[in-house]
């Protein structure tokens, strides 16, 4: 699920007087992940919300959930998990959302492969990117819609669309999204509101020991 998480928590889109601005809404995606040839049978789902400069990602499975929220305005947020009785948050900075999205920090190279496609009726551009790490990334993304805060999807800011494909690989384990709705309709503010109680609070620094 490792995989499935960093994939979601760098697919915020990429978001020109053609093109559609996508400032609030909700995206929602079929998550597969493989291992070689074979599929993991545990069924994951992913959903995206936007409100202006506010972001939230949602990844869950039969096994639990994790959860994003981010303010690119205010440069806060938190990450928090619910496994069964195991339930943690986690305060982000600005500092440390760069950090955790390291990955896709450096000079990064799209490159158009020319191939095209349709989902949920845009027709999308395929672009591939080998990350440092050397992970694989390919991502379909539309230019009839464009993001109207790219503070949050800064990880996609050369490809001037929305994407609503993603596949990652590496060591042999390929994560892949696709979204399987668009929304345009208006999300609570409520959504982004960070837990106050029930958590166990974890600093970010000490998380990534384990």
């Amino acid at each position: 699920m490792k995989y499935g998480l960093l994939i979601l928590s760098v697919l915020i889109g990429t978001w020109a007087s053609a093109q559609t601005r996508f400032s609030e809404g909700t995206i929602t995606y079929t998550v597969e992940t493989w291992a070689g040839e074979t599929r993991d049978e545990v069924t994951l789902s992913g959903v995206c919300l936007f409100k202006g400069a506010h972001y939230r990602s949602d990844l869950s499975s039969s096994r639990g959930s994790s959860t994003t929220l981010f303010d690119a305005r205010e440069g806060n947020g938190a990450v928090f998990h619910d496994f069964g009785t195991q339930k943690i948050l986690i305060n982000i900075n600005r500092e440390q959302w760069n950090d955790r999205n390291s990955t896709f920090r450096g000079d990064l190279k799209f490159v158009q492969t020319g191939d095209t496609a349709t989902i949920l009726g845009y027709s999308c551009r395929m672009a591939t990117l080998l990350l440092a790490d050397s992970s694989k990334l390919a991502v379909w993304y539309t230019p009839d819609l464009i993001p109207e805060n790219t503070d949050v999807e800064w990880q996609f800011q050369q490809i001037n669309g929305l994407v609503l494909s993603i596949s990652m690989e590496k060591e042999g384990v390929t994560v892949m999204f696709k979204a399987t709705a668009l929304s345009f309709d208006p999300v609570p503010i409520q959504k982004f509101d960070i837990p106050t109680g029930g958590y166990r609070v974890l600093d970010y620094w000490e998380s990534k020991k384990w």
